[in-house]
């Protein structure tokens, strides 16, 4: 291990009147000792790191961009940075100086990665994922990349040592010693960093180096997923948002820094179906206590949660200087449906538990207006000029039909069209105040479907 050198090295130089040895002798064989730990670790994962080549897709521009991928088992899968497919063309990879072509299996948004499937039917050797909670501060680091046939694909290498873990919605580390470059023949985007055993700690995507969590975890469900879903991804909803405790809060209230404060709920979500409410103090994720303040509080529940649709996750509570343990499944996340108007100028959509605290709703029933087209009869008046419709407006009656959801709507627009009404009567819920309207115009007009359930 390169941290033995380091530690051998600098007792030797210390105890150098001791020793027949010159201290450049002791030197030259500590520098030695460290080149030759880099070049067998280049040389073992190098197989494993494939350089990769594809052209945009943009108008009037032929952009290429080069960047690494991670091969990630024997059948040539391989792992990068997230990519739209629709955005890229005739991608190819270079895996021991072969040249393949590829193409998408899955483009990951949530994580931020893209699979890719390389045309080759030999065996492949995969990359080896670390446990980057045994990571320290001073720990050594190697960057390997691979390089294209203008560099005769020898593959590139830089040591540093791990300065710090910066957590957030997707840690990154600070490394001491790396010099990261974007040209073009050496690509800093989607370069890995491994451990002195050969596993990888984290990759870079160019101004930032994350740390590899987020994708080690979707390759192990990539390569366990079942024939067919290589393209649905189902986000998982959790709806709860949660802050750290404040040392303020913490002697105010006598509450435990090594928690999380839940801020809000949102109506109909696992958390709230789980029974969970603003301002419950949570100490606890599946059995494991949180050991940390602060940020790095947040961090650690975050992790521990492992949203994933059909996962049950229990979380324990502080009530009464008591422990209460609740329980919630995490469902698909939450969508509306939306609607174009066109002869009236608006967008519109279901209510959504999102919706109804951003806008601080107080009806739960009716569609809510999202958008509002210039000069359309919804935004002219002639009531001096102040537009009728306001986004926020919860639309609750139209010509004398009853709007509780978009498919009320539907129907009623479809009666106005058959009527051909020209004046349409809309009542509104403009905040605590119900409010009505009358808009001048043509009906006929197809509605557009921007979304559904």
């Amino acid at each position: 291990m390169l941290k033995h050198f380091l530690t051998a090295g600098l007792a030797l130089l210390f105890f150098n009147s001791c020793n027949t040895q010159s201290s450049s002798e002791i030197g030259r064989d500590y520098l030695q000792s460290v080149q030759t730990t880099v070049e067998g670790m280049t040389k073992k994962v190098s197989s494993s790191v494939v350089f990769m080549e594809m052209a945009m897709k943009k108008p009037g521009r032929a952009n290429t961009v080069t960047l690494n991928g991670l091969i990630i088992d024997e059948k040539g899968h391989i792992v990068t940075l997230y990519f739209k497919e629709e955005d890229m063309s005739d991608i190819k990879v270079w895996i021991d100086e072969q040249e393949f072509s590829a193409k998408v299996v899955k483009s990951d948004r949530i994580n931020g990665i893209t699979f890719l499937k390389a045309d080759t039917d030999e065996k492949t050797t995969s990359v080896k994922f670390a446990d980057t909670s045994k990571l320290f501060s001073g720990q050594f680091l190697i960057g390997v990349s691979a390089t294209s046939k203008n560099l005769a694909f020898e593959p590139t290498a830089n040591v540093g040592t791990l300065k710090a873990v910066i957590e957030g919605a997707r840690d990154v580390v600070m490394i001491n010693g790396f010099a990261m470059t974007h040209a073009t023949d050496i690509p800093a985007l989607g370069m890995p960093l491994f451990n002195l055993d050969g596993e990888i700690i984290a990759v870079g995507q160019g101004r930032t180096i994350a740390l590899i969590d987020n994708v080690s975890k979707a390759v192990s469900k990539f390569l366990t997923r079942k024939e067919g879903d290589d393209h649905e991804y189902l986000e998982p909803w959790v709806g709860l948002n949660y802050e750290a405790i404040s040392e303020e809060r913490s002697k105010a209230l006598d509450l435990p820094r090594e928690a999380v404060r839940i801020t809000r709920v949102y109506d109909k979500s696992p958390a709230f179906l789980g029974g969970l409410r603003a301002g419950d103090i949570v100490v606890a994720v599946d059995d494991k206590k949180i050991s940390r303040r602060g940020i790095r509080a947040l961090s650690q529940i975050r992790k521990w949660l492992d949203p994933e649709v059909g996962r049950t996750c229990k979380l324990t509570i502080l009530k009464d200087n008591k422990e209460i343990v609740k329980e919630m499944t995490f469902s698909k996340k939450y969508k509306v449906t939306s609607i174009s108007i066109e002869e009236f100028g608006l967008t519109v959509n279901d209510i959504s538990p999102f919706d109804s605290y951003k806008y601080s709703l107080k009806t739960k029933k009716g569609v809510l207006v999202t958008g509002i087209e210039g000069g359309s009869p919804a935004a002219t008046s002639t009531y001096f000029g102040r537009p009728l419709i306001r986004r926020g407006d919860v639309i609750t009656e139209v010509h004398g039909h009853q709007i509780a959801n978009i498919k009320n709507l539907r129907t009623a627009l479809e009666d106005l069209r058959k009527r051909k009404v020209s004046a349409v009567y809309i009542r509104l819920q403009r905040g605590n105040m119900p409010t009505s309207v009358s808009l001048d115009t043509a009906i006929g007009q197809k509605t557009k479907d921007n979304g559904v359930n």
